[in-house]
């Protein structure tokens, strides 16, 4: 199967559709290469848990994987819920929401409790144009957030739950490993120069997309642990750059203090 590279890869799809949806994207996972190809980004909307706690540990094996499944949930969604919680484990990021809020979350038990938790009492009266509606809503949100630069009152919001946080883009670990897997290419003897020029622009990119990452607290910063695979690319990156580069991230990269000033909200980024 052939992938074009030049486009992101999206496979979609609702209530059951979404498990379909989930289980090609574990197919492509498994089958191609994506030291070569980029990764396809999964979005369920109201779709049944899928797998067992078997499913679940086999796929945190690959921190990449789970970051390529976005799994969207409202409130009046019964499908999600049906299936006994104590067998179906959830994998993936979950973006559960109602009409007044919303919150994204990737550890195992806290969405299974949310999703009891926040289950609307009424489902039978639900209206599904109102839930159509809340659906635009939500992917309206998720186009825009990338272009929309949150004023001074919402950085100031992410600063007070940095800690509590998720990291916005689901992507992120799938783009630390893609920068990784540059920093070996240009390493490696061999290559020619305008493909190396061509991985050192996508660097400088990954370099500035972190930043804006972080300028928003829009990034966990468990990112700063020792053995990341965001911090083994800094390693890495660091070598082939030397010790005296300080453009961009690097400049508060080789800052260690600077890790500790994200993680509580006090870290300034001009």
């Amino acid at each position: 199967m052939e992938i074009d590279n030049s486009k992101p890869l999206i496979i979609t799809g609702s209530s059951l559709g979404g498990s379909v949806a989930s289980l090609f994207t574990l197919w492509l996972l498994e089958t191609i290469n994506f030291s070569i190809t980029k990764r396809p980004l999964c979005s369920t909307f109201g779709s049944p848990l899928i797998g067992d706690s078997g499913l679940q540990n086999a796929i945190l094996k690959y921190p990449t994987w789970s970051s390529c499944f976005l799994h969207v949930v409202s409130d009046q969604d019964p499908v999600p819920r049906v299936l006994n919680t104590n067998v179906y484990k959830p994998f993936g990021t979950f973006l559960l929401f109602s009409e007044s809020e919303c919150g994204c979350f990737e550890d195992s038990q806290t969405i299974l409790e949310l999703l009891m938790a926040t289950y609307s009492e009424c489902p039978g009266n639900q209206n599904p144009n109102q839930i159509l509606e809340l659906y635009r809503k939500i992917v309206e949100y998720l186009n825009h957030k990338e272009t929309e630069k949150p004023s001074s009152g919402q950085n100031d919001l992410k600063k007070q739950i940095v800690a509590s946080s998720l990291t916005e883009d689901s992507l992120f670990w799938a783009h630390a490993e893609e920068a990784r897997i540059s920093v070996a290419r240009i390493s490696h003897k061999g290559g020619s120069v305008m493909e190396k020029e061509s991985l050192n622009c996508k660097l400088i990119e990954f370099e500035n997309y972190v930043l804006d990452l972080m300028k928003n607290y829009a990034v966990l910063p468990e990112i700063f642990l020792t053995g990341t695979s965001f911090m083994k690319w800094w390693e890495e990156y660091r070598k082939i750059k030397g010790t005296s580069y300080s453009l961009n991230l690097a400049n508060l990269m080789n800052n260690a203090e600077n890790y500790d000033k994200y993680a509580t909200g006090c870290l300034v980024i001009h």
